[in-house]
């Protein structure tokens, strides 16, 4: 069974979910060298006390020609991010990553990234990612661009690159991404559409409150990521909005696992 170093306390190197060894065909026989060997590794996050090495950002809306300005825009688009308890009725003594914005540009992107380190250099793996927010958005709602549940789509990637907000080519007015994650209801080559940020709950009811909600790649199309010339990668999720409206999603776990 293969480790790896830890990084930080988050990652808990338990055998049933960080490292395992599946060994499959005819060499089980004791031959070996006719066996295929299949490693996987898992990582997951709680958010229990802190936000367990992960940083966020925002993307696709103004960009400022100075801090001064930026720092109106960023107020205007009322971005924030840190660590929080849940909303009520769910309990607030369980930690999360609490990120809120108002998409005035009817484009917003909230993202939120870590590197993941002791996997194999210039290796590919197939990502397995599941994630579990809070949402108060419910189902079949009306929204100013769009809806806000099934128009604020959550995506989910890795690459081996650090995702950034870089400053857009053509006129440099705007923060895009340097990696691919395509745009809204459009998976990229990067980070895949997981689904959306509607809850159960049916918007006759009038029901805002928070419920939480899980999303997972499994049965989706599979996603493939190398690994850098140290055996990095960047783990990346976000919404990308197409609601002109306030969106705050609180995420509570976060698994991730790298099949070779």
């Amino acid at each position: 069974m293969r480790s790896h170093e830890n990084a930080g306390r988050f990652m808990t190197l338990s055998p049933p979910q960080l490292a395992l060894w599946i060994l499959v065909g005819a060499g089980l026989n004791g031959c070996g060298s006719d066996s295929d060997t299949i490693e996987s590794d898992a990582f997951r996050f709680t958010f229990d006390e802190d936000l367990e090495g992960w940083t966020t950002g925002f993307a696709d809306y103004p960009m400022g020609t100075s801090e001064a300005e930026q720092q109106a825009i960023d107020e205007f688009y009322e971005l924030d991010s840190g660590h929080a308890g849940l909303p009520d009725p769910l309990d607030a003594a369980d930690g999360a990553l609490r990120q809120s914005g108002n998409n005035h540009s009817d484009d917003l992107f909230m993202f939120l990234k870590r590197r993941i380190g002791g996997l194999e250099a210039d290796t590919t793996y197939r990502l397995e990612l599941h994630v579990a927010f809070a949402t108060n958005a419910p189902s079949g709602c009306f929204g100013i661009g769009g809806s806000p549940g099934e128009s604020v789509f959550v995506k989910g990637g890795a690459t081996s690159v650090e995702p950034l907000r870089i400053a857009d080519a053509a006129d440099h007015t705007r923060w895009v991404m340097n990696i691919d994650k395509s745009d809204q209801s459009e998976g990229g080559a990067d980070a895949q559409l997981l689904g959306d940020f509607a809850n159960s709950k049916n918007c006759s009811l009038g029901d805002f409150s928070y419920e939480l909600k899980t999303l997972s790649n499994v049965g989706l199309p599979a996603f493939h990521v190398t690994t850098d010339s140290i055996g990095d990668v960047w783990l990346l999720l976000g919404t990308d909005s197409g609601f002109e409206g306030t969106t705050t999603i609180y995420y509570t776990e976060v698994e991730a696992i790298f099949i070779e």
